[in-house]
């Protein structure tokens, strides 16, 4: 039992550090957003060539088959991005675009020797960055350039100087252009989401009564599981140089083994200890996506309201799981009880041992 219960506390503490220290997966990663932009059309359409927006606004994402050629201008129009026909992805070390496309807001500035001029007139010098035919980078022209909102501009509607907005390619040669628009959504209400996530945190304290620990096991494992596939559906729809987190599946499995290992011993303090564990990163997981519940567009192929709900059910089922395993009483270290006489009887023997004598007490 006792190494059991080191084993706890030893994977908790590695989870903590894990949270606290782990860096994203980049420096800009895909997260949600009130902005949502969409490729509208290509331009010849080509088969095997395909460009979709990650993200909401984040990511432009190109993926090429075997046997095509592509190469994605630069905000010069020369070439920036080349897909060969193997696959092998490459960046022109000589665009602007190879250091701006590096950040969301274009914060990355280029080499002093690197220019427009650079771009459009030097041979270009490649250096591979991918392979598989697929990349993703933050194309500015397709969002919103800075975090203050748009002036002039209507929610809902879309925003005039990206209607549309283009990139061009060039495929197996010939001139391709990819149309697109940026749409600044209405806002998001957090009251449904809150509203959720309270009843959740209501009905599984009102279950637990006279079974504080089974009930609290049993809320946070379902909850765990059920984010875990929130997770594992987040994760998917962002390719990798996107950022996707690796969190959004740790997390939560940490969570489901440790609920598995509290209702084992949901009647000891160890499954006290393991539900805590388990709640913790389920809250940890919730708290990283809280974002969610306010902003229109979510970097997920997961229906939003789904996606929102996951969240919301994990915070409410965390919070009351705490409750009832605090409220069970089994971390409650139990002493043997002492008792002691108001007085010593008249004459009773006691026996001093550290002197090895033996009076009689009247």
């Amino acid at each position: 039992m006792r190494i059991v219960r080191l084993a706890v506390r030893s994977a908790l503490l590695a989870l903590l550090t894990l949270v606290f220290f782990a860096n994203p997966a980049h420096a800009d990663p895909a997260k949600p957003t009130d902005f949502e932009s969409t490729v509208t059309q290509i331009n010849p359409s080509v088969d095997g060539v395909s460009m979709k927006v990650v993200g909401g606004d984040g990511f432009l994402s190109l993926k090429v088959q075997p046997g095509h050629d592509v190469i994605v201008n630069g905000y010069a129009g020369g070439p920036w991005l080349h897909v060969r026909s193997d696959g092998v992805v490459e960046e022109n070390q000589l665009s602007p675009a190879t250091y701006l496309n590096a950040s969301r807001y274009g914060k990355t500035s280029a080499p002093a020797n690197v220019t427009k001029d650079t771009e459009l007139n030097s041979p270009p010098q490649y250096k591979q960055v991918a392979t598989g035919g697929e990349y993703a980078w933050h194309d500015h022209r397709i969002h919103w350039m800075s975090p203050d909102d748009p002036p002039g501009a209507t929610r809902g509607e879309v925003l005039k100087q990206f209607d549309p907005w283009k990139v061009s390619l060039t495929v197996d040669g010939k001139p391709v252009e990819v149309d697109g628009q940026l749409v600044w959504e209405k806002q998001e209400s957090p009251i449904p989401w809150i509203a959720a996530g309270v009843l959740a945190a209501a009905i599984t304290i009102f279950l637990g009564k006279g079974r504080s620990t089974f009930v609290a096991a049993i809320a946070v494992g379902l909850a765990s599981i059920a984010a875990l596939q929130t997770g594992i559906v987040a994760y998917r729809s962002i390719p990798s140089a996107a950022g996707p987190n690796p969190l959004e599946i740790i997390l939560p499995s940490f969570a489901v083994l440790a609920a598995i290992v509290g209702l084992v011993f949901h009647r000891k303090p160890l499954g006290v200890i393991a539900i805590l564990a388990s709640l913790a990163a389920l809250a940890g997981w919730a708290i990283m996506r809280i974002s969610a519940l306010v902003h229109p567009v979510l970097p997920t192929n997961l229906p939003f309201w789904l996606d929102r709900t996951s969240t919301a059910v994990a915070v409410g089922i965390a919070v009351a799981a705490a409750v009832l395993a605090v409220r069970s009483g089994a971390l409650v270290l139990r002493l043997p009880e002492l008792s002691f006489d108001d007085e010593p009887s008249k004459g009773r023997v006691v026996d001093h041992a550290d002197v090895g004598e033996r009076t009689d007490v009247s």
